[in-house]
């Protein structure tokens, strides 16, 4: 029997434990059937799932009338409970990942066993395994994505960053791919995808056999032991291509220059398929190493033989059968103009593509402002804003040989983007293969705005604090991808916490305060700004009395460095800046973005303590402005003491 309780001076009697819990027991039982009475009604339609799974088998078969219908009203009903994602999910999970990867086959073993011992030796020669949360979600979701297009299981390929600042990238015989922190740190979303899939070719393929028959001949081996082509849509697009004229894609590479162009073929065909911008290609193969002769062509002649993919894949005909994520792209930039007038008449009728059209044209007019208000600063971006072409974005979200799903929107990006793309999704575009041809059939807007860098939101700033945390050696936080290195006989612990304090100071004083952010310059940087702002020519420039010495709370006027060339000459030591220097972009931004509601953060955080007036930070970084993604850079600043505090002496931008 319950006893009674006291409260409030009056008796009242507790309900027994056993009738709690039967209550909730109810309680969740009826959440419980209600939950479940909604989830069957979201289950793909038996007509969809018919279809999908005849696609799958290769027959031929097409989306009819009545099967879009079905797809329409399906997707509609979801969106409408609140589960917007779940016909995604749902077909995915329908159609299953198709495993064409077969990193070691048995009469690999040999070579496997080689790469397997290679592997240590290749950390001990690049500076370890390097440890960047940041990066390494950056990195899964590229991989994954260049999987479901190729039909491969992404499990099937081992991703290890190596902790240098080389620009390299290579694979090994048991699916292992290597990146560089300084390929990942300073290249775009698009360049990464282009080098990774380029890998991924060569261990699809066998092309890794290579490698050991080099030493032994002429760099040829046998093609009969190498793994066939891609099926499917990818087989199907390559031969197309094959028909038009492009020879890298016929599958019959027997020498290490003709598999590198093949590659090169294929990481553009992978990639363009998943929505990135593969002319970016350009841009890499300058970057990368050049290889030994034997080996591999020069980068010139891999250009010229990316030049000729790009030509082929651009006809109109190709792209109307084999690239639905180039088709998507054009729907919404034919609606986003019929909307504003632009072009009146042409936008077919497809349900909600109006919709997403609409989001996606708010954030194009906001940008246009914020980019029209840029032209009054000086020296912000040289080059910027957007140049680029194009700035819809999109997103292979489902692939198959019938029904497609991309993710669209807007590159948002006023600057860099090599810490991922600055850009928001609107919506979804879902595609059917009809009479041969990809064709928009339904927009589904996104009651929320996603950003295309998902992994943003998924690591906190680790700037901020980091000088809290510093120890001996290593890492600073247990689950922290920031590291602090220093010479044991000119630095110390002391002065990394001083160093990492001062670059936080910098980074958090360039949104919030502009004069106290020149305080934290070096007083030779700000007499060359001051220099600058004299000298330049351009467009006018805004509140240039905040350069002058004393306004900015930094006496220009005393003690300062000598420029020349660009190579300046600190008083706290002789030291070489940048020739290439960031600082006025750096300002510029700073300038811009004062008082404004404006948010940044920095991930991967480096500390490099040289001596004890020397030092360096690098880390990526990303800025947001009213809640729009706008610039994502690798940053680099070198760190000189002067009177006793650590000052930015230059920064570098990429």
């Amino acid at each position: 029997m319950a006893r009674p309780s006291r409260k409030n001076g009056e008796y009242e009697r507790a309900l027994p434990p056993t009738l709690l819990a039967l209550g909730m027991a109810a309680v969740l039982i009826v959440v419980g059937a209600v939950g479940g009475a909604i989830w069957m009604q979201l289950r793909v339609p038996p007509q969809l799932c018919a279809v999908l799974a005849e696609a799958g088998g290769g027959s031929g078969t097409q989306f009819g009338e009545n099967d879009v219908a079905a797809l329409v009203r399906y997707v509609q009903k979801c969106s409408s409970a609140g589960f917007p994602d779940v016909p995604l999910t749902r077909i995915q999970k329908i159609i299953g990942e198709r495993s064409s990867v077969a990193a070691v086959e048995a009469n690999q073993e040999v070579e496997a066993e080689l790469a397997r011992e290679a592997h240590e030796a290749v950390l001990r020669q690049n500076g370890g395994e390097w440890g960047s949360k940041f990066h390494r979600l950056r990195i899964d979701r590229i991989v994954d994505g260049l999987s479901h297009v190729a039909g491969d299981d992404a499990s099937g390929y081992k991703i290890a960053m190596l902790d240098t600042p080389q620009i390299n990238a290579f694979s090994t015989a048991d699916g292992r791919i290597y990146l560089t922190r300084g390929l990942v740190t300073t290249s775009s979303d698009d360049e990464i995808a282009l080098v990774i899939a380029h890998e991924m070719h060569h261990i699809r393929s066998g092309h890794w056999i290579n490698w050991w028959a080099l030493s032994a001949g002429d760099g040829s081996f046998d093609a009969d032991t190498e793994n066939p082509q891609e099926g499917g849509a990818m087989a199907e697009a390559a031969l197309a291509l094959v028909k038009m004229g492009t020879k890298a894609f016929s599958g019959e590479a027997s020498t290490s220059y003709e598999q590198e162009y093949e590659a090169d073929a294929m990481a553009i065909l992978h990639a363009a398929e998943c929505g990135y911008c593969v002319r970016r290609i350009f841009r890499i193969l300058t970057r990368l190493p050049e290889m030994p002769v034997t080996s591999h062509p020069t980068s010139s002649d891999r250009i010229e033989g990316a030049s000729e993919v790009l030509e082929s894949m651009g006809d109109p005909s190709w792209i109307a059968v084999h690239n639905p994520a180039e088709v998507a792209r054009l729907a919404l930039e034919n609606a986003i103009a019929a909307l504003r007038g632009d072009r009146p008449g042409i936008c077919a009728q497809v349900v909600g593509l109006d919709e997403v059209a609409s989001i996606c044209a708010r954030t194009l007019k906001t940008l246009e402002g914020v980019e029209d208000e840029m032209r009054a600063y000086n020296w912000l971006g040289h080059g910027w804003p957007y140049a680029d072409g194009s700035r819809m974005v999109v997103r292979t979200a489902l692939f198959t040989p019938v029904l497609c799903a991309v993710d669209v929107g807007v590159e948002t990006t006023l600057g860099h983007s090599s810490a991922g793309t600055p850009g928001v999704l609107g919506g979804r575009l879902w595609l059917v293969r009809r009479d041969g041809v990809w064709v928009v059939v339904l927009g589904q807007a996104f009651s929320k705005a996603r950003p295309v860098s998902s992994h943003w939101s998924m690591v906190g700033d680790e700037l901020g604090n980091a000088w809290r945390w510093v120890g001996r050696g290593g890492w600073l936080a247990s689950g922290s991808s920031a590291q602090v290195v220093w010479d044991g006989n000119n630095g110390d612990a002391g002065a990394a916490r001083g160093v990492l304090e001062a670059a936080a100071r910098w980074r958090d004083t360039s949104i919030i305060d502009f004069g106290e952010h020149l305080s934290t310059y070096a007083k030779g940087r700000i007499e060359y700004v001051n220099n600058a702002n004299l000298e330049d020519e351009g467009g006018a420039s805004k509140d240039t009395g905040a350069f002058a010495g004393g306004s900015s709370g930094c006496d220009c006027k005393q003690n300062t460095a000598s420029v020349d060339g660009g190579h300046d000459r600190m008083n706290s030591g002789a030291w070489q800046g940048d020739q290439e220097d960031g600082s006025l972009e750096a300002i510029g931004w700073a300038q811009f973005l004062s008082g404004r509601k404006a948010q940044n953060w920095a991930w991967s955080v480096r500390c490099d303590v040289h001596s004890r007036t020397l030092a360096t930070v690098t880390f990526s970084s990303a800025i947001s402005l009213d809640e729009v993604p706008i610039t994502s850079n690798f940053t680099r600043l070198t760190m000189v003491l002067e009177d006793g505090e650590w000052k930015v002496a230059s920064v570098s931008l990429q």
